[in-house]
């Protein structure tokens, strides 16, 4: 550690006089011999918090708020030290957005009961600042995929990002498509269900369908089947409620793959098991938010995905 850091206080108070400002602004006023320079490294290593986050320098924070600075602390010295163990697969980044691959496993942000590194925990390891207007505990999310869910995901990193995104997937001025290896074939190749979702009354980390719940519509068509069992199908989805497609699929008869949430079993004479929802965030097309030309984005289908589906193709086309 150099000597500048051993000299730095552990919180700061944001006085009256910098109500508003942005929190480098701030740390500049409280460190004047300290460079501007070595204040945005600061940032992008992590080491600046606000409500128990990483924030961004350019967060702009009320009098009476406080700025916790984690010198010291080796394990959150900075987030780097999680870059090697947990590597981040970007599909496209400008000054505005990221597009990442989401590994299946990860959770998108902090929140009751997370101990594992976040998504966005590992994109600030990668020195990527991200916009936190939604909030600083939710750096750049505009939307959302569950914890097992693996593929395409934008994540803001401006301010200006975050309100075009959001309004878009308010405004429902996205596309999202979905991937999904799910029990059962359905009798016809294509079909809709416009379902309304709502908590379910009892078990309240759950989805159901519900005619009191919000509105939901997804599109469905066959990709592939196997045998009378297992289907390979595309999901389209023109709303965004939570587990929806889990829950859709569900309700239809044909719970997906891996999803012990929303009905799937595993059987003796399963050919193979399944350990996490077999459900991939094939493609994303949202507006640039500065430029607002239409952007699609793919991601490939996330390893043990892939490799569940070849297995699928090979057994059934051996029977």
């Amino acid at each position: 550690m150099n000597l500048e850091e051993e000299d730095l206080p552990n919180h700061i108070e944001v006085p009256p006089s910098l109500s508003g400002e942005r929190a480098d602004k701030i740390l500049a006023a409280h460190f004047p011999n300290i460079s501007r320079s070595k204040l945005q490294i600061f940032f992008k290593e992590g080491k600046v918090y606000g409500e128990k986050f990483p924030i961004a320098a350019k967060e702009r924070l009320g009098a009476g708020k406080t700025l916790e600075l984690k010198w010291n602390d080796s394990q959150n010295k900075n987030f780097t030290a999680l870059t090697p163990a947990i590597p981040l697969k970007i599909l496209f980044e400008d000054e505005d957005i990221l597009v990442i691959d989401k590994a299946p496993g990860c959770v998108v942000h902090s929140g009751n009961g997370v101990h594992e590194p976040t998504l966005t925990e590992i994109i600030l390891s990668h020195g990527i600042a991200l916009s936190v207007l939604g909030g600083s505990d939710r750096p750049g999310i505009v939307h959302r995929l569950d914890k097992e869910t693996s593929g395409t995901m934008v994540l803001a990193k401006t301010d200006l990002a975050h309100q075009v995104l959001t309004e878009a997937f308010s405004s429902r001025n996205v596309q999202k498509v979905y991937h999904a290896l799910v029990r059962g074939v359905p009798s016809i190749p294509s079909g809709s269900i416009q379902e309304a979702i709502a908590r379910h009354p009892i078990h309240r980390t759950r989805m159901h369908t519900h005619t009191d719940g919000r509105s939901a519509r997804s599109d469905w068509k066959i990709l592939e089947t196997f045998g009378e069992n297992y289907s390979y199908l595309q999901v389209q989805i023109f709303t965004g409620r939570t587990h929806q497609i889990r829950v859709h699929m569900k309700h239809l008869g044909f719970p997906i793959l891996g999803d012990k949430t929303y009905g799937y079993r595993h059987y003796a004479a399963d050919p193979c098991s399944f350990d996490r929802v077999m459900l991939h965030a094939y493609q994303l097309q949202v507006p640039h938010p500065r430029s607002h030309q239409t952007m699609i984005f793919c991601a490939p289908l996330a390893e043990d995905f892939q490799k569940k589906l070849d297995f699928l193709k090979s057994y059934f086309h051996h029977s």
